[in-house]
């Protein structure tokens, strides 16, 4: 197209109004930038696990092979009710904020959280004003409870053998433990805040 439109001396070729155009003129006008969504710091937050974050954010685009997933992508489930409780359907709003097998653990986090699905959607996790750093330490151990509750769902799934809850949370604690101990960040506020000591046990 370009070469029968006659360029004259006052004419020239420009990308999105740029008479200089490079690769990252071309990349930056083609990439789709997504808004950000309001769980977004739940996920990539100072103190996160690669791995909790993943299966965290596989939860919260609702992309987790739950039952009720399953079901609407025409597998075969046999039996649609949720492996740790057995009361109700399984599904992700199901399994991490209203099973009581998570719910148990959830309410161990040494902050209190809003134990609600919807609102962790609407990027709400926290009743009332909480300072960021204690907001990053709550984050990763709701994350690691999801993990760590994906993960026993599954072993569930595959003829593993069932883990109580209050042993699970004995695992989470000692994740978000091993964790923090490794964070220069913590440490630092650790030796201005022996009281801090109170939440990895």
């Amino acid at each position: 197209m370009l070469q029968s439109c006659p360029i004259s001396t006052n004419d020239a070729v420009l990308w999105n109004g740029d008479a200089l155009v490079n690769r990252t003129t071309i990349l930056y006008a083609l990439r789709q930038v997504s808004p950000t969504v309001p769980w977004c710091r739940f996920l990539w937050h100072r103190f996160h696990i690669p791995s909790c974050s993943f299966i965290s954010w596989l939860a919260c685009r609702n992309r987790l092979l739950t039952k009720d997933r399953m079901e609407y992508i025409e597998m075969t489930v046999p039996d649609p009710t949720c492996l740790l409780c057995q009361n109700y359907n399984e599904t992700v709003q199901h399994l991490f904020s209203q099973c009581p097998y998570t719910s148990l653990m959830l309410r161990a986090c040494p902050y209190p959280l809003t134990i609600n699905w919807q609102n962790w959607m609407q990027g709400s996790f926290f009743a009332g004003n909480l300072p960021r750093f204690e907001q990053n330490i709550a984050y990763l151990f709701t994350s690691v409870v999801i993990y760590l509750t994906w993960k026993e769902r599954n072993s569930r799934i595959h003829g593993g053998q069932a883990i109580p809850a209050s042993q699970l949370l004995t695992s989470v604690k000692r994740m978000v433990r091993e964790k923090l101990y490794t964070c220069a960040s913590f440490k630092r506020r650790l030796q201005n805040d022996p009281t801090l000591s109170h939440i990895l046990y």
